[in-house]
């Protein structure tokens, strides 16, 4: 997510949540001057939900090329989505395979001097703030303490990762859609604004099944309490910390 995994295929799925404005190239309109077609493309393919869990057989668009030109005339198909916070998991935890994730890189001396991959730094980079504040302070103490919160909140950091994703995207879009001439500009603005209210709909929604940041305050704070020295959270030192 923002990096992690094939960039292309990535943005496929994002644009299959959000729907986009296809710009063809310059054409003569009837009076021989040239205009850009424009096309809107659908969004709603797929679900916040199906980010986040992953989905068999999901539809999606694909783009029948590479690059800023690559996605003019996309089609769509049908791919297995894995979802982002099993994604999340592994680059924390490790992937079984020598690479023992950010909680192995932060637990031992050694495993500290292996460079993170471009995956982890992105990671770190769009988490929630106190969330990667939280694992190291654990992770230094006991790795399998930190393991646990990963696997107990996984979930909810990447509905929040995604949900922040999505929404600077369809916010971003927003603004550019006054760029086009007045009467597309409010059609698709329209759209755009529908796609979002669906957005935060849904993340509501999602948060009250998965938790929220306040959840993940919640579970650091009884995992701290059973550890045998003090772990605070990364606020400058104020917050819950383990009893002995």
């Amino acid at each position: 997510f923002m990096g992690i995994g094939d960039d292309d295929r990535f943005l496929e799925v994002l644009m299959s949540y959000t729907g986009s404005y296809i710009v063809g190239e310059p054409v003569d309109d009837a009076d021989g001057n040239k205009t850009l077609p424009k096309t809107p493309l659908a969004g709603g393919l797929i679900t916040l939900r199906d980010i986040i869990d992953g989905k068999a057989n999901a539809k999606v668009y694909n783009c029948d090329g590479e690059g800023q030109h690559g996605c003019l005339t996309p089609t769509t198909r049908e791919v297995d989505i894995e979802g982002f916070k099993f994604q999340l998991n592994e680059l924390l935890t490790g992937d079984g395979a020598g690479d023992p994730g950010l909680i192995g890189k932060f637990a031992t001396p050694a495993a500290a001097s292996m460079e993170l991959s471009d995956q982890q730094k992105a990671l770190l980079s769009g988490m929630p703030r106190p969330f990667g504040g939280m694992i190291n302070r654990i992770a230094t103490k006991s790795p399998e303490a930190a393991i646990s919160l990963a696997n107990s909140t996984s979930q909810i950091v990447a509905l929040e990762m995604a949900y922040n994703l999505l929404d600077n995207m369809l916010a971003t879009a927003i603004q550019a859609s006054s760029d086009s001439d007045k009467l597309q500009s409010e059609k698709l603005e329209e759209a755009l604004r529908d796609r979002r209210q669906s957005l935060q709909t849904e993340y509501q929604t999602l948060s009250q099944q998965y938790g929220s940041i306040k959840d993940i305050y919640a579970h650091f704070t009884d995992i701290a309490m059973l550890m045998p020295n003090s772990v605070y959270l990364p606020d400058g030192g104020i917050g819950p910390s383990a009893a002995n």
